[in-house]
């Protein structure tokens, strides 16, 4: 690159600094002369042109900023991306090439994603403007269209406005993580198949396990690793057809059998986890609330089969998915024993693909039919939920069970429609799991009642903490369903249930929580009629909350 060396010829010297000079300076004159134009039309009602010139003015201070953080990268960047590709840019014509890279793009009310034109756009979500350069960099130079975004609610905007064909996602974000983005991006019905690949400058498998990204790359990543991922998850992203019937955990310690299991219930149209030993199995379960679980009798490593398999049910978070045990040898005695353990199905290897994708089919509709699971967020619906509470009673246990409601749900199902809907559904399913994971007991249980009511069931001692948990991080999550102009204005226009027009705050989220710590409850009928009175208080208050049943009296109120 001309000029960059501390021996360059003071002549190259000079001509890279006027062409930086007029890099700078171009987006400028183009702001001052619009802001002429538009003081000498102020006399005038704000019409099509003045919307026009302000557009102009904003476009070109986001583009000034820019071109700052380019020659600031230029100046602290010595690779190779700060020398030969930027001297190609600055040989080009620079106004052109940001033009089209950020002119607006008109997008139908049709969720279906138009015909690509041009080369694969990849969108880079970084509140790091350094590593952002470098990623842009990275694959600009391999043909790639590139769109940037600084945080989770402009990744969502331009995940949904521009539909990339990939998109590269920093975890390690603040107030929203990369973690939590990617899973609202692919439980929203407009961008659920974007291919996500999550960057993390420590690579914990765990941490991940619950998130659906496409690929998982430790910081710094080199350029070939990189491109070699997008390139690869694009591939087999145009190979991809129908959407999948379910998830199924397979568990063997045998690697190999784990490959012909995951290979035969992908042909069957499934998606698929691995789980080597026990207590990866059992972590996995309670984390991804798969479908169905194919479980190997003779595990070598933690806990055999049927070790895990009684803790699978024992747990009130994993109780209700169906278990096949696999064996190598059809022992009527083991056989017993796993079904007197709870195991729904029992074969044996060797099995044919056709026998296996059968037996599947018959477990997953007769357990839907069971537990009346919910076909959005799979978790068990309102026999399960019944049953549950019906032992805690009987138990005499402390226990207490909190009723989770969404505000406003309604006005944005009605807005949005029924698909963005039930990513809400499922995302808020996700917000409840996670708060029980983090600060429950093992054995606690999550359940959905139906539509935007689920429950969760837990000791009086951390309902507190598990209801704080759900309220801080729906707030954070759920503006980011909501489209630009909702999110600033703080709620949306709607007919009310009168047909009338009105206006709904943006979503938040009500629970009520009931104990049996301050009086006695002796059937689970009575539960739900005390939820019934507590559920009024917690919905009278503005935004989330969450109130606790208390005999002795009414205040405990905890609006967040």
């Amino acid at each position: 690159m001309p000029g960059t060396g501390r021996d360059s010829d003071p002549k190259d010297q000079k001509e890279m600094m006027t062409k930086i000079s007029q890099y700078v300076r171009e987006p400028l004159s183009i702001m001052r002369a619009a802001s002429e134009i538009l003081v000498r039309e102020l006399d005038l009602p704000p019409g099509k042109r003045g919307r026009e010139l302000l557009q102009t003015i904003e476009k070109n201070l986001e583009l000034l900023g820019e071109r700052v953080e380019e020659l600031l990268w230029m100046a602290q960047i010595g690779s190779k991306h700060a020398s030969g590709a930027w001297a190609e840019s600055f040989q080009a014509d620079p106004a052109e090439d940001r033009r089209k890279k950020h002119a607006p793009v008109h997008r139908s009310s049709s969720p279906e994603p138009s015909l690509p034109l041009g080369p694969p756009m990849v969108l880079i979500v970084d509140d790091d403007p350094v590593t952002t350069r470098i990623i842009e960099e990275m694959i600009t130079t391999h043909g790639f269209d590139v769109r940037v975004a600084g945080n989770g609610a402009e990744a969502v905007d331009q995940a949904r406005l521009y539909r990339p064909a990939l998109i590269t996602m920093d975890l390690a974000m603040p107030e929203v993580d990369g973690g939590q983005v990617s899973k609202i991006l692919k439980g929203d019905p407009e961008t659920k198949d974007i291919p996500i690949v999550l960057l993390s400058a420590t690579i914990n498998e765990e941490r991940f396990a619950d998130i659906k990204a496409d690929s998982f790359l430790k910081k710094p990543v080199d350029e070939s690793t990189l491109v070699d991922t997008i390139e690869r998850i694009l591939s087999v992203q145009r190979e991809k057809s129908a959407p999948p019937k379910g998830t199924i955990l397979v568990v063997d310690d045998s690697h190999s059998v784990v490959r012909i299991l995951t290979g035969m219930l992908r042909d069957l149209g499934y998606d698929t986890i691995e789980a080597h030993n026990g207590t990866e199995a059992i972590a996995l379960a309670a984390r991804r609330q798969p479908s169905l679980i194919i479980l190997d009798f003779l595990l070598h490593r933690n806990f055999d089969g049927l070790e895990v398999l009684r803790r699978l049910k024992n747990n009130m978070s994993t109780c209700h998915i169906p278990v096949i045990l696999l064996s190598a040898a059809e022992s009527p005695q083991d056989k017993a024993r796993g079904l007197r353990l709870g195991a729904d199905d029992y074969i044996t290897k060797p099995f044919s693909p056709l026998e296996l994708g059968a037996r599947i089919e018959m477990i997953l509709r007769r357990t839907e039919t069971e537990y009346s699971a919910s076909p959005t967020t799979r978790l068990p619906g309102s026999i399960a939920i019944e049953r549950i509470i019906a032992q805690k009673v009987e138990s005499r246990e402390p226990f207490a069970v909190c009723y989770c409601d969404l505000d406003n749900f309604k006005a944005y199902n009605d807005t949005y429609g029924f698909a963005k809907g039930d990513s809400v559904i499922r995302q808020s399913a996700r917000v409840i799991l996670d708060a029980v994971r983090n600060k429950g007991n093992p054995e606690d249980f999550v359940g959905h009642i139906g539509g935007d009511d689920f429950i969760a069931i837990t000791t009086p001692d951390l309902a507190d903490p598990i209801c704080a948990e759900i309220i801080g991080t729906f707030d954070r999550l759920a503006p980011l369903y909501y489209d630009e102009d909702a999110r600033r204005l703080g709620y949306i226009e709607e007919k009310d249930r009168q047909g009338r027009p009105a206006r709904f705050p943006l979503m938040s989220i009500s629970i009520a929580v009931v104990t049996n710590e301050e009086r006695e409850i002796t059937h689970a009928a009575q539960v739900a009629d005390i939820a019934a009175e507590v559920k009024k208080r917690a919905k009278a208050t503005p935004g989330s909350c969450y109130v606790r049943d208390r005999r002795k009296t009414d205040a405990d109120q905890n609006p967040r």
